[in-house]
């Protein structure tokens, strides 16, 4: 997996709200509750893991740009599915 593979795989941990919560509790109190410092520290750290567990396992064999387009697709809808039903609450509420 390429160093990429690994930036696009951490965005969208971020962008969907799904940080490993172990990573993300430590990088929130470094940061002191600075939401934006938090993020650039989880990229930081979570970049250094993906790339310690990738050169540790060599021998795993590398994701295919189709299982990443899938993965990316299946987020895309998730993400989709929870903005709509946000949505669709606060309509409730109206």
């Amino acid at each position: 997996m390429q160093e990429e593979d690994f930036h696009r795989q951490i965005v969208m941990e971020l962008t969907l709200g799904r940080p490993l919560p172990s990573l993300w509790a430590k990088v929130i109190s470094e940061a002191k509750g600075d939401k934006a410092y938090a993020k650039a520290l989880y990229l930081r750290y979570r970049m250094d893991s993906l790339k310690a567990l990738h050169t540790s396992s060599p021998d795993h064999p590398p994701l295919s740009n189709v299982t990443l387009k899938r993965n990316y697709h299946l987020y895309l809808l998730i993400g989709t599915i929870l903005v709509l039903s946000i949505f669709a609450s606060c309509m409730v509420l109206l």
